[in-house]
């Protein structure tokens, strides 16, 4: 009896140790396959994104500086390496995708009353490698770069173009700002770079400033 007792313990350890193993095994291969499904879902969903805006690279997904390297056009009225009234340059944004694996947004925003010296003014603002920029805000430009833009590489450049108005009127500011050595123009710029969602861009519609009205002629009595 006792010796049936002792057998039927021993089994019941066997079982037991049998169970714990079995039952680890079955924790330990579910957790991996659920670890491995977590990793490929993620691993599906993160897409490179590698963006430099003039040789630059983007930290952020909105990035703030000034525009400084100004391209003055030559004139024959200006002696070479010197500028004054009268003349105009640009300024080039240059946005290169990389090998980033998803369409872009861009958005532009330029700070225009930074223009201290009201001769300058800019004249126009347009992508030249492929064209397609949108006015979407008061100061605000965007633009889309495609995955097939970025697979073929090309890259977007902004041409800000800037005069320099010779107006008798400005001639003081002219005159103090051609004092300061090397002076330049400087315009805060801020890009806003975001993934293209396939939203069409809507252009801007500037408000419609009412006409005044006209006073009223006094009645005669």
């Amino acid at each position: 009896m006792k010796k049936n007792k002792i057998n039927n313990k021993i089994l019941l350890i066997v079982l037991t140790i049998v169970l714990i193993f079995a039952t680890s095994y079955i924790i330990v291969n579910t957790f991996a396959i659920y670890e491995e499904s977590v990793t490929t879902k993620a691993g599906e969903r993160l897409a490179k994104w590698d963006i430099t805006i003039n040789n630059t690279t983007m930290g952020t997904n909105t990035n703030t500086f000034a525009l400084s390297s100004l391209s003055w056009t030559p004139s024959s009225r200006v002696k070479e390496g010197k500028v004054a009234p009268g003349m105009s340059g640009s300024f080039t944004i240059e946005i290169d995708p990389g090998d980033t694996e998803v369409s872009i947004k861009y958005d532009i925003t330029l700070d225009k009353s930074q223009l201290t010296n009201t001769a300058f003014t800019i004249t126009s603002i347009r992508e030249t490698s492929l064209g397609g920029l949108v006015r979407t805000g008061e100061n605000t430009y965007s633009g889309i770069i495609t995955l097939r833009e970025i697979g073929l590489g090309y890259t977007h450049q902004i041409v800000v173009n800037l005069a320099w108005a010779n107006d008798d009127y400005n001639n003081d500011a002219d005159t103090e700002w051609g004092k300061v050595p090397n002076n330049t123009i400087a315009i805060p710029v801020t890009v806003h770079l975001e993934q293209y969602d396939g939203t069409a861009l809507t252009p801007y519609v500037p408000p419609v400033t009412p006409e005044p009205e006209e006073p009223e002629e006094p009645q005669e009595p």
